[in-house]
């Protein structure tokens, strides 16, 4: 089971992470940007690893940091309108690419 966490509205450091994987959380989906995505993170790996949960970015397009965030061993949710799926493709082929291995 995942858990969403926007850090602007609730930061990494008010969560207690023993109460997610008590509660059966498995997987957290950390909302970052281009600009906090480091610092953010590390910081949300760092708790979640200590309890055994995974983390990954949670990310809109435009984000440019697939590759990194895939090095560290975090994965990477691409939340993409369907809409307009068509004009989304070449994106998510790229960030797929940028993050296999």
């Amino acid at each position: 089971m995942g858990y969403y966490i926007n850090p602007s509205i609730t930061p990494i450091s008010e969560i207690n992470f023993s109460a997610l994987k008590s509660a059966g959380i498995t997987d957290i989906y950390v909302l970052v940007t281009n600009n906090d995505y480091l610092s953010v993170l590390s910081q949300a790996k760092t708790k979640a690893d200590a309890v055994g949960i995974r983390t990954n970015a949670w990310v809109y397009p435009g984000f440019i940091y697939a590759s990194p965030v895939a090095n560290m061993g975090i994965g990477v949710l691409l939340d993409v309108e369907t809409y307009d799926m068509p004009a989304y493709i070449p994106q998510i082929q790229a960030m797929r690419l940028a993050t296999q291995g």
